[in-house]
């Protein structure tokens, strides 16, 4: 009786854990299907008046490729409808980014050695897409992120203590992970309910924070 008392309740756990993933990637999917179509209106991505989707906290590892790629766009979010894209010259030694164009090195078409990529007449950014992200990931090339949207407001909040010391936070006296705890306990005051279950997760496996705030919280890039 209590091995089939335990099998169902385990068979709940595991509906109920797989729920809360639809509703995360069903928000996702959402968020993503409304920006698509402000681009095919050519309005710019959409700002968005719904709540703004949970972030993927580690409750569980992601053991699909669907759910890896899910997760990575959950916590990286900017522009879809350009990402840039690594490149490296072994000639010359120099590396860096530009944007992916389905024009590049294009015979008679692509002059990128004398135009610079945002003053092309013959643009052809590539959306961000879901299997531009699952080669990211498996290595096959390497790509970022334009954090800030043609709106001008943000997914994202980002510090960094590494390169500056501890001279931007509030005590010289605090080591860097501290300080950057410090920094997500002020973030937290400005949008509490987004923060405490990453902060949570994040604080017990001893990695400094990543946080997503809507992008009400983050509008204007100077904040």
């Amino acid at each position: 009786m209590n091995s089939a008392k335990d099998s169902l309740q385990h068979a709940i756990r595991q509906v109920e854990a797989r729920l809360s993933d639809l509703d995360v990637e069903r928000s996702e999917l959402e968020e993503r299907l409304r920006e698509y179509r402000a681009l095919l209106g050519d309005a710019g991505p959409a700002t968005g008046t719904s709540r703004p989707p949970p972030i993927a906290v580690c409750s569980r590892v992601p053991t699909t490729s669907e759910e890896k790629v899910a997760l990575f766009r959950s916590l990286f979010r900017g522009r879809v409808d350009v990402f840039p894209k690594l490149w490296i010259n072994p000639r010359k030694g120099t590396k860096g980014y530009s944007p992916a164009c389905g024009n590049e090195w294009v015979q008679g078409v692509c002059d990128k050695r004398q135009v610079k990529c945002g003053e092309c007449p013959h643009q052809a950014f590539l959306p961000v897409t879901d299997q531009v992200i699952e080669d990211h990931l498996r290595g096959t090339h390497v790509v970022g992120v334009y954090p800030m949207l043609r709106d001008e407001t943000c997914w994202c909040l980002a510090g960094d203590s590494r390169k500056l010391g501890n001279t931007v936070f509030l005590d010289d006296d605090l080591n860097p992970l501290e300080d950057q705890w410090e920094f997500l306990a002020n973030v937290q005051r400005m949008a509490p309910t987004k923060v405490e279950d990453q902060g949570r997760s994040c604080r017990s496996s001893q990695e400094p924070p990543v946080v997503a705030l809507p992008r009400s919280t983050c509008r204007g890039g100077k904040r």
